[in-house]
């Protein structure tokens, strides 16, 4: 009895037992049809279900404004966000703060008055950094600083399939 086309067998062992006995599930087409309408269901009544966290963006959009420098990892996955960095204390910065931007879009925002170092990297996307340069395939680096003695606000940016702009704002 034939049920469908199935995917190949080395992919899910349960797809491979149940062929032996002529059954062929197609268990990846399932799959891909069950998240499809999950999307729809939440894009229909307008919420992102997804969010645990306030610095997680998924399915949706969001704003971000950092003040007291909590977390060290800001992600936008599906979505688009604004991540305002300009009212961050730099005397409570001791760690990097990684920005992640997959499938998705970003802009973060930073004071032109205090100094960064920004190491971005891109694979089938692109940071645009404040001076202009843009990567999207590799890696690239930045800074603003004057002094190599003072607080620094080290920022990683990783984009996968997707777009980040970083830019100074008074």
């Amino acid at each position: 009895m034939k049920l469908g086309i199935s995917m190949p067998s080395s992919s899910l062992g349960l797809s491979a037992l149940l062929r032996s006995f002529d059954v062929n599930i197609p268990f990846g087409r399932i799959i891909i049809g069950v998240l499809i309408i999950y999307v729809g269901i939440v894009i229909l009544f307008g919420g992102s279900v997804f969010n645990t966290d306030e610095n997680i963006v998924m399915f949706g959009e969001s704003d971000i404004r950092v003040t007291n420098f909590i977390e060290d990892e800001y992600n936008i996955i599906f979505g688009s966000g604004v991540i305002d960095l300009r009212d961050i204390n730099l005397e409570n910065l001791d760690k990097e703060i990684e920005i992640n931007t997959i499938f998705g879009s970003s802009e973060v925002l930073l004071d032109s008055s205090k100094p960064v170092r920004i190491e971005a990297s891109s694979v089938f996307g692109q940071v645009k950094l404040p001076n202009g340069n843009s990567v999207s395939f590799g890696d690239l680096k930045y800074n603003n600083m004057t002094d190599e003695t003072s607080k620094t606000i080290y920022l990683k940016s990783s984009v996968v399939f997707g777009e980040s702009k970083i830019r100074f704002v008074k």
